[in-house]
This record gives structure tokens, sequence and C-alpha cells, in this order.
């Protein structure tokens, strides 16, 4: 496990747990498996994340190079693509990785823009198998486009996620 995580959850979700009014006194983990996926549910006293474990998703995926930002803290970067409620002072975001291991939405929402910013603090992207990490706080560029991704008949111009 990540040295300062307190849970790691599908190998890259890094959830750090607070004090304060913005935590509340309990963060819970709530992992829900259907026939085809399975959920990951992060909830605290005002703010809230979910996003899907694991799919039946197969084959290449194709990012526009255009549609993405790298995020870095302390030399550990992440490609992302953010979309909010509000670019400027968001309460609800969702983010998606240019990661093959992580094909679905991360969705971020608060009660407050506050409580939205709390949650960008105790959330952290693994960016590194050696245990570097990215915090969602530092992922703060709303990209132009509603999807980054390509389909398979638009390869020109597109990215293939490496493995």
């Amino acid at each position: 496990m990540t040295p300062s995580c307190a849970a790691l959850i599908g190998g890259y979700l890094c959830v750090f747990v607070g004090v304060g009014p913005e935590t509340g006194p309990q963060t819970s983990i709530t992992i829900t498996t259907a026939s085809n996926y399975r959920v990951a549910h992060v909830r605290s006293a005002e703010w809230r994340a979910a996003f899907l474990l694991s799919s039946h998703v197969a084959g290449p995926v194709f990012y526009k190079p255009s549609a993405v930002q790298d995020a870095c803290s302390d030399g550990n970067c992440v490609k992302y693509h953010r979309r909010c409620d509000n670019a400027e002072r968001p309460k609800s975001c969702d983010y998606r990785f240019m990661n093959p291991f992580l094909r679905s939405e991360i969705h971020v929402e608060g009660d407050s823009e506050r409580a939205f910013a709390a949650a960008t603090r105790m959330l952290h992207m693994l960016a590194s198998s050696s245990g570097g990490i990215v915090p969602f706080s530092v992922m703060d560029h709303e990209s132009p486009v509603s999807d980054p991704y390509c389909s398979q008949q638009q390869n020109e111009g597109c990215v293939e996620v490496a493995y």
C-alpha cells in the first residue's frame, strides 16, 4: 500500500482521511459488485466520489492529445481530462485518466465549493508503481471538449494509451 494512503482502491485511487468538518468523523468506502462490473463509492460528510472498478471493455484506447492535460506533483505526473458543472468554481467534476487500467470516469462532487475542494485534497491518483501520487487538487484545468477519446474510425491525430 502507498505509505500515505488510508486506502488504495482498485490499485490507483488513494484516499486520505482528514479531520474536520469537510471530511467528518468517518469516510466510508463501499464496493458493489454486479454481473459485469464493480463500482466503488467513497463518501464523506460533505463530499462523494464514485467510479467503475472493472467492466467488460477490451481493445486499445485512443485519446485526443488536445483534450487532456498533465498534472504533476513531486515529479509524478498523470494525463487527465476534466469536465465540471462550473469550470471556475466547481461543486461536481468528472475526471478521466489516460491509463489503460482505468477506463471509467471518476465522478467527484461536494455539497459546496468548499466541500468539493476538500475532496480534491483527500483524493489522489497513483501515478507510478513506486507509489508516487498526484492529488486531484492539481487537476484544475477544464477540457474544452466533452469526450477525450477517439473512436476506432478517427485514429488520425490520436494517441494510443500505452500499457
